[in-house]
């Protein structure tokens, strides 16, 4: 094997063990930790600073201990988060019998009728209130056609998000379509 892999299995260990360890003494709370415990996990990063620096010289030693460390280190929270999730979710199950959910069905279902009515509605009139527009942006064709591809899915998600906040969900439905044909009379003329 060669050497700058061994001394980048050292250091990805090194890392590692220094993030678990940064991570254990986060953990405890108490503040009678001796120095040698908090200063052993900073030398072992230090260490594999290091060992990425010989490895892969100064600029890629520097990224690699960076990025190994913090990979480690929301490995070691993400992991110690669900640990506790897990065991929250027991805990609670202990405590309370399965009670009655707050919220009913049928509003969720209305508003996921209205947002699978509107979204292909919005899209297609946002489409065509783009190809309408772009004639009218005085700048080259192919620049054009750019700009119309970057409003699409700003105009699109502003109409969805209109379409929910009125109260009357004619309105919204109306003016999208009249939009659209009055941008596909445009584009036949």
């Amino acid at each position: 094997m060669n050497d700058s892999y061994q001394l980048g299995l050292a250091a990805i260990v090194t890392c590692t063990v220094a993030a678990v360890a940064l991570h254990r003494n986060w953990l405890q709370k108490r503040g009678d930790i001796p120095a040698v415990v908090k200063l052993t996990p900073w030398l072992l990063l230090l260490c594999a600073f290091f060992l990425w620096v010989s490895a892969a010289g100064v600029e890629f030693g520097i990224v690699y201990t960076l990025l190994c460390a913090s990979s480690a280190i929301w490995l070691c929270i993400l992991t110690h988060n669900a640990s506790q999730a897990i065991n929250f979710r027991l805990a609670k199950k202990k405590q309370q019998l399965r009670q009655k959910q707050p919220w009913s069905v049928a509003p969720i279902a209305d508003n996921s009728g209205l947002l699978l009515v509107i979204i292909p509605v919005a899209c297609f009139s946002s489409v065509m209130f783009c190809l309408a527009l772009a004639p009218l942006i005085p700048v080259s064709e192919a620049s054009r056609l750019v700009v119309a591809g970057f409003l699409f899915p700003v105009i699109w998600s502003l109409v969805i998000l209109w379409c929910c906040a009125d109260n009357k969900r004619w309105r919204p439905a109306l003016i999208m379509v009249c939009i659209a044909g009055v941008a596909a009379a445009i584009g036949q003329v």
